[in-house]
C-alpha cells in the first residue's frame, strides 16, 4: 500500500473552527499530514509558501468565499499550488453530480456534513491518483460490555441521532470530540447569531446559520440544522420576516440542544465541582506555552494547555484575558492570542 506521508499535506479551508478541527482529525486518522485554513485570503497565503497534494475547499465563506479564492490560488498555473487538486466543500444541494463545480476547475465535491469514511477515501483516492480504498473500518460503535455512560445518555435523547453522528465523525471517539466543540462553542456562536440578527446584517447572519447548519448536521442534531437550514434560505432570499419569525426559536433550540448535551457528556457536573486556584507561577507558565504555540498556529498543543488551564479557578484579576484567549481559540484568531498575551 503506498505511503500516504509520503504524498504530502492536505490543506483544509473552512471558517468554521469545528468542520477544520474534525476534518483534521478524520484525515489524521488515517496517516493524512493536514493545514487548516479558516479563510480563503488565508488559504491564498498558505498556498504561496507551502505544497500541497490536495487543497479542500469550503464554497460558502465571509469576505472571499471558496470559489474566489480557488480561483485565485489557480491564477498562477507556476505557482507552487497552480496546478494542485482542489475538491470544494458544499451544505449546498448538489443536482448535477457535481459538474458545475467542475466546470470551475474543482475536480470534485464532498457533501456537507462529512461522511468520515467517505471523506477520507476520497482524498486517499485523489492523493495517490489510484482507486485505492482503505482497509480500515472506523470504530462504529462502542463495546457492548463497558457502554460509556455519556453514550447511553446521548442514545436515549430523542432529537439526536448518535448513528448519523457516529458515520459522519468516523468513531466514537471523534463523535466525542465533535459533540465537545460544538458545546464549547454554542455560546460564542449563539452572540454572534442574535449580534448580527440585532444589527441586521443579513450577510454574516446567513453565512452563520450555514455554518450551523453544518456542524448540527455533523453532530445528528438534525431539527436544529433544518432550522438553520430554512433561515439561511430566507437570508438568501431577503426574507426578512421569515428570520424575525423564526430566529428566537433557533438560539432557543441551539441553547436547549448545547444545554442537553452537556448534561450527556457530564460537563455541567463537572463545571460545578470546586477547582483550585491557578497560581501565578503555573498561569505565567501557560500563557508562555500559549503564545509559543499561537506563533507556530497550533490549534492542538494549545488545546491541550486550555484544557488543563480549565481544571483550576482563574484569579479574578486575569479572568477577563484568560476568557479573551479562550474565544480567540476557538475562533483560531492566533494573531489576536499573541497580542493579548503581549498586553
Amino acid at each position: 500500500m503506498t505511503d500516504i506521508n509520503s504524498l504530502g499535506k492536505v490543506l483544509v479551508v473552512d471558517d468554521t473552527d469545528m468542520n477544520n478541527i474534525l476534518i483534521k482529525k478524520l484525515l489524521s486518522k488515517r496517516g493524512i499530514e493536514v493545514d487548516t485554513a479558516t479563510s480563503g485570503t488565508e488559504a491564498i497565503q498558505k498556498t504561496e509558501t507551502t505544497k500541497y497534494a490536495l487543497i479542500l475547499m469550503d464554497h460558502l465563506m465571509p469576505d472571499m468565499d471558496g470559489v474566489t479564492a480557488f480561483k485565485e490560488i489557480r491564477s498562477d498555473a507556476s505557482g507552487l499550488n497552480g496546478r494542485t487538486p482542489c475538491i470544494v466543500l458544499t451544505a449546498n444541494s448538489v443536482d448535477d453530480d457535481g459538474q458545475a463545480y467542475r466546470d470551475m476547475g474543482f475536480c470534485d465535491y464532498i457533501q456537507k456534513p462529512v461522511n468520515g469514511k467517505l471523506l477520507g477515501d476520497k482524498v486517499i483516492d485523489y492523493m495517490t491518483a489510484v482507486n485505492e480504498s482503505d482497509t480500515a473500518e472506523p470504530d462504529s460503535g462502542t463495546d457492548a460490555m463497558s457502554v460509556p455512560d455519556w453514550v447511553i445518555k446521548l442514545r436515549a435523547i430523542n432529537w439526536i441521532n448518535f448513528d448519523n453522528g457516529i458515520d459522519n465523525c468516523g468513531g466514537t471517539e471523534e463523535y466525542r470530540e465533535a459533540l465537545e466543540i460544538f458545546l464549547n462553542t454554542s455560546e460564542l456562536r449563539i452572540k454572534e447569531i442574535r449580534d448580527f440578527y440585532e444589527n441586521e446584517d443579513w450577510d454574516n447572519y446567513t453565512i452563520k446559520v450555514h455554518a450551523l447548519k453544518s456542524t448540527a448536521g455533523i453532530i445528528g442534531v438534525m431539527s436544529l440544522s433544518h432550522l438553520a437550514e430554512e433561515l439561511e434560505e430566507a437570508g438568501k432570499n431577503g426574507n426578512i420576516s421569515c428570520i424575525d419569525e423564526k430566529t428566537a426559536s433557533l438560539l432557543e433550540m441551539y441553547a436547549e440542544c448545547s444545554s442537553g448535551l452537556g448534561d450527556a457528556l457530564g460537563q455541567a457536573a463537572a463545571d460545578k465541582k470546586k477547582k483550585p486556584v491557578i497560581s501565578a507561577d503555573m498561569l505565567a507558565e501557560a500563557y508562555e506555552m500559549l503564545g509559543g504555540y499561537a506563533l507556530r498556529m497550533d490549534y492542538d498543543n494549545m488545546e491541550s494547555v486550555i484544557n488543563d488551564l480549565e481544571t483550576y479557578d482563574v484569579p479574578l484579576s486575569e479572568k477577563d484575558r484568560y476568557d479573551k484567549i479562550r474565544e480567540l481559540w476557538l475562533k483560531m484568531d492566533f494573531k489576536g492570542i499573541s497580542a493579548l498575551l503581549q498586553m
